[in-house]
């Protein structure tokens, strides 16, 4: 009887020892700050590095059209956005001073009907055809001076060199007579406003029935599918810019953001308001059918330095970095424990972990600078 008693004895001692252990335990522990954290997991996911910059809308085939002739735009055939083919009539500049304005002279100068028009400033004795009309003049004299000149060689009665010496003039008072005529059909074509390439009207400025001068803007014509991003650079990242690198481009005009790539890279810096030097970087863009960004229009433009699809990542806030290594505040059980780590692609929001960490552990992503190791912590 005596051992039992010892032995059921010494269980109710161990049973009382176990009791006042976690007892004591739990009372250290409710003593024990704990400190509450945001905390995340550790995830995969896509990750890029960036280069950040502003810029606008640019073509690398575009004209200015301007006026060649004082007039009145009449004939106005396009409207901004309209698409044009090379040598298409976007309207005539009917300049009162030459023609009268009638819809029988506005119809001849866009069809390009010299003779009819011609013919019209013959009649009205204007001042700019005296020219030609001298030189037809003298052509007709010299003409008939020429078949008395043949026939008389016919029978004999002068040389072959005096024969020779008339046509020369002939010819020569020929030629004066048609390099009349061309100046004159040159000056009625500059009433004629055509593009001269291919694409789409991106500005106008001029309207049906105003006064123009020699020498004004009156249309601007892009080849849009030639567009590309003019990006500024900051200095201090232009190294990290290559030929080739993926672009990412996002305008307030557009409703989905645009891609495309570096094509070129300058070789100077443009200073900036804010003290910061600029070199300008020629993206490529990519556009989709039916998108037509407006020339000129702010950007701000995402170039890709580097990227991976299926990296492990953490919030960039998760990182303590010094000059020797960084570190993540990792959650085991309840305890905070700081955790060295390799890092990969540091992207504006994430970085990607190299070594380190697993996916699916818990990281602290808030209140890190006030946790020491083994501090206990719960998350929010």
């Amino acid at each position: 009887m005596g051992s039992k008693v010892k032995i059921v004895l010494l269980i109710l001692l161990g049973i009382a020892a176990l009791s006042t252990y976690y007892l004591a335990k739990r009372f250290i522990l409710l003593k024990e700050e704990i400190k509450e954290v945001e905390a995340t997991e550790v995830k995969r996911g896509k990750i890029k590095s960036v280069v950040e910059a502003e810029g606008k809308i640019g073509c690398s085939l575009i004209r200015t059209i301007c006026a060649k002739e004082d007039g009145i735009v009449r004939l106005l055939k396009v409207k901004e956005g309209d698409k044009v083919e090379a040598g298409n009539l976007l309207c005539i500049i009917l300049n009162p001073s030459l023609f009268e304005d009638k819809p029988e002279i506005e119809k001849a100068l866009a069809k390009s009907q010299s003779p009819f028009l011609i013919d019209y400033l013959q009649k009205k004795y204007h001042k700019i055809v005296e020219p030609l009309e001298s030189a037809r003049l003298k052509l007709i004299q010299l003409e008939e001076n020429y078949q008395q000149y043949e026939i008389l060689y016919s029978k004999k009665a002068i040389s072959l060199q005096e024969l020779k010496e008339r046509k020369a003039l002939y010819s020569q008072a020929r030629f004066q007579y048609l390099s009349a005529k061309k100046e004159i059909e040159k000056r009625i074509g500059q009433a004629q406003v055509k593009t001269p390439i291919s694409g789409r009207i991106v500005r106008i400025f001029c309207e049906e029935g105003t006064e123009v001068k020699i020498g004004q803007e009156l249309f601007v014509v892009a080849n849009m599918k030639l567009a590309q991003a003019e990006l500024l650079v900051d200095e201090l990242q232009i190294e990290r810019v290559k030929k080739g690198q993926p672009v990412e481009i996002v305008a307030e005009t557009l409703a989905s953001p645009l891609v495309g790539e570096v094509k070129s890279i300058g070789v100077y810096a443009q200073s900036s308001n804010m003290g910061m030097a600029k070199v300008p970087v020629i993206c490529s863009i990519n556009l989709p059918e039916g998108v037509m960004p407006i020339l000129g229009s702010s950007i701000k433009g995402s170039i890709i330095v580097k990227s991976k699809e299926d990296a492990l990542i953490c919030p960039r806030l998760a990182l303590l970095a010094t000059s020797s290594r960084n570190a993540v505040w990792t959650i085991n059980g309840s305890r905070a424990i700081l955790r060295p780590v390799t890092i990969g692609i540091e992207g504006e929001e994430m970085v990607e972990i190299m070594e380190g960490l697993k996916e699916g552990e818990m990281i602290i992503v808030g209140g890190i600078l006030s946790i020491k190791e083994g501090d206990l912590v719960r998350a929010k």
